[in-house]
């Protein structure tokens, strides 16, 4: 079933580009085998990256809806293959094909960004929309949940989008100027997309700890972002009683606005929050290895 909705998600990906035609036919044919026609155009609705100024004006920004975005990226970030991963590369593949095929900024040589533009587009603006997503249910939700759904906004969800920018940025950091002159010479992208895909084959941890290894003078900071990460993890994964006589994750999941600044759980989640949030910062926005660089060139305008 995971593989006959990952072939549907990508369906008219395949239509309209022609990147594997082997994949349409067995997308087509699992729709013979029982699902309707109205569920592929819904799954494979919207597969066009987001634009900007800087990126081909080929992208058509306004045929895209506001859930094909996080939709793509969740499933390039997070999503593992059940079974056969057959259907699951060839999505992955298409999805990647049309963000670097589609991207003319990576077709000249003599440009020092070598950065995939319409994929980091398409991960900050996830982000946001996790952002705007967690107001948006405080709202609607009467505040029911907030002090959880905070708490993994600024850690969990804040680290798949840290993931997907160590993503792109690892296209100008793992490559030589001999291998970028060759792919520009070629128009080949496909040495970009099995880079790529060997990165988010990994979890969003793993892909921040294998760059961070890299850098000696920032490892002291690196620790305080895994610890707070560590202590995170364990505190959704305790199931002592608090004094409530709930473990800390349905505490935190039924806490009022109104006992926030009083509650003991909630003060040491936010402590981790902020530990996290400040190792990130001094990481990425504040000069010192090459990731600040990277983040204020490409990462903020």
């Amino acid at each position: 079933m995971e593989a006959c909705l990952l072939s549907c998600e990508s369906l008219k990906t395949t239509r309209r580009t022609g990147l594997d035609g082997r994949h349409f036919a067995i997308a087509r044919d699992f729709c013979g085998r029982g699902l309707s026609n109205s569920f592929f155009a819904n799954a494979g609705r919207s597969f066009q990256p987001s634009c900007r100024s800087r990126s081909s004006p080929a992208c058509e920004c306004r045929r895209e809806n506001s859930a094909g975005g996080p939709r793509r990226i969740l499933l390039l970030l997070e999503s593992k293959a059940l079974g056969q991963p057959d259907a699951f590369d060839r999505v992955l593949n298409n999805v990647l094909s049309r963000y670097l095929n589609e991207d003319r900024g990576l077709q000249d040589s003599s440009k020092e960004r070598r950065i995939p533009l319409f994929l980091l587009n398409d991960i900050a603006r996830y982000w946001r929309i996790m952002v705007v997503d967690f107001a948006y249910k405080q709202s609607a939700r009467g505040n029911r949940g907030y002090a959880l759904r905070s708490i993994k906004l600024g850690l969990s969800r804040k680290l798949i989008f840290v993931s997907g920018l160590l993503s792109c940025f690892s296209c100008r950091l793992d490559f030589s100027d001999e291998q970028w002159s060759e792919i520009s010479r070629t128009g080949n992208r496909q040495p970009l997309i099995a880079h790529l895909r060997a990165v988010l084959k990994m979890t969003p941890l793993e892909i921040v700890a294998t760059r961070l290894a890299n850098y000696e003078s920032a490892l002291p900071i690196s620790k305080q972002l895994f610890d707070a990460y560590d202590k995170f993890i364990g505190l959704l994964a305790d199931n002592t009683p608090t004094a409530g006589g709930k473990a800390p994750r349905e505490h935190l999941g039924d806490l009022s606005v109104e006992g926030l600044e009083s509650d003991a759980l909630f003060q040491e989640a936010r402590r981790i929050r902020r530990e996290f949030s400040n190792a990130l910062s001094d990481l990425f926005l504040k000069p010192g290895i090459e990731l600040y660089d990277l983040t204020v060139q490409y990462g903020v305008f």
